[in-house]
C-alpha cells in the first residue's frame, strides 16, 4: 500500500481493491513510495518490517526493505529496488535492472532486527498486515503528509457520498414496508395474558392499578374513531406489551426520523473532518477527529442501530486517521486492538402486526367491553361496536355482521336491565339503612348489610362497584347509628342531673317568661309606669341571685349563660326607660327598646333550648 495510492484503495480496503499503478508490467516502479509501504528513516539494523501471519503471531521478513546500505549507514535518498535478482520473486523477469543493487545474501549478513516503536498501519484480524517502526529520520515520520492528507479525503469522501440505499438491520427486523404510508401516531399492542391484543392509538398510561389507552373503532389513517379505555392493569402481558412497544417505536423512528437523523451526523462528521484538514495544530486536529470518533461510536444505539455497517466502516477509517495524527504527533507508542468487530445482537422485538381491518376492529372493541369493568363503559363499547357493523356492513362478512350484530344488541339490553335492578337496590337499601340508623338501631342496620350481600349475589354478582357503593352507604348509616345510641346511653345516664337543674331554675325561669308584656312595652315605647320598670327590676335582681347559687350541669352551661344574660339585658332596659322618662330623652327610650328586644329575644331562646336538652339525641337531617 503506497502513500500515493488511489483513493479507491483507501475507500475499499482489502476488499476488490485495484492495483497500484505502475507496480506490474515491465518497468522502473518509480517512487519508493509508490510501490510498497511508506519510507521510513531507519538504522539498518533495525526491524524495518514484522509482517502478521495468519494465525496470529508475529514473524519477521526481509521484503521490501527500504533504503539497506552498509552497515552503520543511515537510509538517504531515494533506493529503486524490491529485493534481489538472485532470489525467487514474482516477475523477476520483467523488473528493471536497476531495482537490483544490493545482494540478498549481504542483506542477510549484515541486517540485525530490532523492534522500535511499531504503530499499526492497517489492522486486519485474518490477513497478514505490515507494522513499521517510527524511527524519526532527519526530521521525517513514518508516514508523509501526502498519505495523511489522502487518508483525511477519503474519510471526507465516505460521509459525503455514503449510500442510502442500503437498508437497515433494525428496519428490516421491524417488518418495515418503506412503501406504506406513515401514520400521524404509530399504533401500539396492549397485550392481554389470555393471548388476545387490543390496539392503542399511540402510547398507553398506565396509573396505579389501572391501564388507560385509546382505542381505535375505526378504520381510518386521517380521522381515527377512538374510545378511552381502562381496564386493570393485571389482565395486561406486560412482557408482550413493552417488547411491543419498543419494536413500534424503533419502526415509528426509523420510518420518519432514521434517515434524516443519520444525514445530519453524517455532514457533521464530514464538517468536523473538513475543519481538521484546515487546522494546523496538530494537537487540535488529533482532538477533532478523536472526539468525533467517539460521538460516531455512541451514535447507533441510542438511534437503535440504524446504519450501523456504515458507522463501522467510518470508525475503522477514522481509528487510521488517529493512528497517522498520533504519529504526526510524535507519539512514541501505540494501542493494538485485536476486536472482532460484528453487528449488535437485536434486542428481543415482538413482530408488528398490520392495522386491524373493520372486522377486527369490531371484535376488539367486543373484548374491550367484555374485559370492562364499569357498567358504563361496557354499554358504551357495545353501543360502539353496533354502530360500526352498521357503518361498516359492505366490508363484513354477512353472516358474522347479522349474528354479531344480534349477540350486542341483546348484551344491551341485558345491561341495562341489570342497572335498572341495582339501581332499585341501592335506593330501597339506602332508605332502609337511614331509617334504622334515625331510630339507633345498631342491629338493624347490620341486618341491612347482609341483605344486601345475598341481593347481590341472587342477581349474579355483575355490579360489583355498585354492590360496594351500597356497602359504603351502609357502612356510614351504621356507623352514625352507633354514635347516636352512644350519644343516647350518655343522655340517659346524665337525665337525672339535669332534671335537677330544671327544678332548681324552674321558678326562675318563670319569673323571666313573666317579664316579657313588659319588655315589649319598654320594646314598642308604648308607655311604662314605675311599677312595671319596679317589676322588671326586682325579678331581674332575684333571677341573679337564684341563678348566681347553681352550678349547672355541663350540657346546661350555655343554656345556664343565656339565663344571665337575658336577665341583665332586662335589667338594663328598665334602668335605661326609667332614665329616658326623667330627662325626656329619645336617644335614651331607645337604648332601652333594644335592650328590652335582647332580652325577648334571649328569653326565648333559653326556652327552646331547655326543650332540647330533655329531649334524646337525634341524627341531623
Amino acid at each position: 500500500m503506497g502513500s500515493r495510492q488511489p483513493l479507491a484503495e483507501l475507500l475499499s480496503s482489502l476488499v476488490r481493491r485495484v492495483p497500484v499503478k505502475r507496480h506490474q508490467r515491465r518497468g522502473d516502479a518509480g517512487r519508493l513510495h509508490d510501490t510498497s509501504a511508506p519510507a521510513v528513516g531507519v538504522d539498518r539494523r533495525d526491524l524495518d518490517q514484522v509482517r502478521t501471519a495468519g494465525n496470529g503471531l508475529f514473524k519477521s521478513t526481509n521484503s521490501c526493505v527500504h533504503g539497506a546500505a552498509v552497515e552503520g549507514s543511515r537510509c538517504r535518498g531515494t533506493k529503486k529496488f524490491y529485493a534481489s535478482s538472485f532470489g525467487d520473486q514474482a516477475k523477476a523477469r520483467t523488473k528493471a535492472p536497476s531495482t537490483r543493487v544490493l545482494r540478498a545474501d549481504r542483506l542477510s549478513e549484515e541486517i540485525k532486527k530490532y523492534f522500535v516503536c511499531p504503530a499499526i498501519h492497517k489492522k486486519c484480524t485474518s490477513h497478514p498486515q505490515v507494522f513499521h517502526s517510527l524511527t524519526p529520520m532527519d526530521g521525517e515520520r513514518t508516514l508523509d503528509p501526502s498519505m495523511k492528507a489522502f487518508r483525511l479525503a477519503g474519510v471526507l469522501a465516505f460521509c459525503l457520498s455514503i449510500g442510502w440505499s442500503a437498508a437497515s438491520p433494525a428496519l428490516q427486523a421491524a417488518g418495515v414496508d418503506e412503501g406504506k404510508p406513515i401514520h400521524e401516531a404509530p399504533l401500539f399492542r396492549v397485550f392481554l395474558k389470555d393471548g388476545t391484543s387490543l390496539v392503542s392509538y399511540g402510547e398507553l398510561a398506565r396509573v396505579g392499578d389501572r391501564v388507560v389507552f385509546s382505542m381505535p373503532t375505526a378504520v381510518s389513517d386521517d380521522n381515527p374513531q377512538l374510545h378511552l379505555v381502562n381496564i386493570s392493569s393485571d389482565r395486561v402481558d406486560w412482557e408482550r406489551t413493552v417488547n411491543y412497544a419498543e419494536s413500534a417505536r424503533a419502526t415509528r423512528y426509523l420510518e420518519t426520523r432514521a434517515e434524516s437523523d443519520y444525514t445530519i451526523l453524517a455532514n457533521e462528521i464530514a464538517q468536523a473532518l473538513n475543519d481538521v484538514a484546515t487546522t494546523t495544530d496538530p494537537r487540535r486536529r488529533l482532538a477533532i477527529v478523536e472526539r468525533e470518533r467517539k460521538r460516531l461510536a455512541d451514535w447507533p444505539p441510542t438511534h437503535y442501530n440504524y446504519k450501523q455497517s456504515d458507522v463501522r466502516q467510518m470508525l475503522d477509517m477514522l481509528d487510521e486517521v488517529i493512528t497517522d495524527l498520533r504519529a504526526a504527533n510524535g507519539v512514541q507508542h501505540f494501542d493494538l486492538n485485536l476486536v472482532a468487530t460484528v453487528d449488535a445482537a437485536p434486542p428481543h422485538i415482538e413482530p408488528l402486526m398490520p392495522a386491524p381491518n373493520q372486522q377486527e376492529t369490531i371484535e376488539q372493541t367486543l373484548a374491550a367491553a367484555a374485559i370492562a369493568d364499569s357498567p358504563a363503559e361496557k354499554t358504551s363499547l357495545l353501543a360502539v361496536a353496533v354502530a360500526a357493523i352498521d357503518r361498516d356492513a359492505a366490508f363484513l362478512p354477512v353472516i358474522w355482521a347479522a349474528e354479531t350484530k344480534e349477540a350486542a344488541t341483546a348484551s344491551i339490553a341485558r345491561e341495562l336491565e341489570i342497572d335498572r335492578v341495582y339501581r332499585r337496590l341501592e335506593t330501597q337499601t339506602i332508605r332502609l339503612a337511614t331509617d334504622r340508623a334515625r331510630q339507633a338501631d345498631v342491629r338493624g342496620v347490620q341486618r341491612v348489610i347482609d341483605q344486601v350481600k345475598l341481593n347481590d349475589q341472587a342477581l349474579g354478582g355483575y355490579r360489583p362497584d355498585t354492590v360496594n357503593g351500597i356497602l359504603a352507604s351502609v357502612q356510614e348509616q351504621l356507623d352514625a347509628a352507633r354514635r347516636l345510641r352512644l350519644e343516647r346511653d350518655r343522655w340517659a345516664l346524665r337525665l337525672p342531673e339535669l332534671r335537677a337543674y330544671r327544678d332548681s331554675m324552674g321558678e326562675s325561669l318563670q319569673k323571666l317568661t313573666r317579664l316579657k308584656p313588659a319588655l315589649e312595652d319598654i320594646k314598642a315605647m308604648t308607655g311604662s309606669g314605675p311599677d312595671e320598670i319596679g317589676l322588671i327590676l326586682k325579678a331581674a335582681a332575684d333571677i341573679q341571685k337564684a341563678a348566681s347559687a347553681l352550678h349547672p350541669p355541663e350540657e346546661l352551661r350555655d343554656l345556664h349563660g343565656l339565663v344571665m344574660s337575658a336577665t341583665q339585658l332586662a335589667q338594663n332596659a328598665a334602668k335605661l326607660r326609667r332614665e329616658a322618662a326623667l330627662t325626656g330623652s329619645m336617644a335614651r327610650a331607645w337604648d332601652a327598646s333594644s335592650a328590652a328586644a335582647g332580652a325577648i329575644m334571649l328569653s326565648d331562646k333559653v326556652r327552646t333550648e331547655m326543650q332540647t336538652a330533655f329531649r334524646a339525641p337525634q341524627l341531623p337531617r
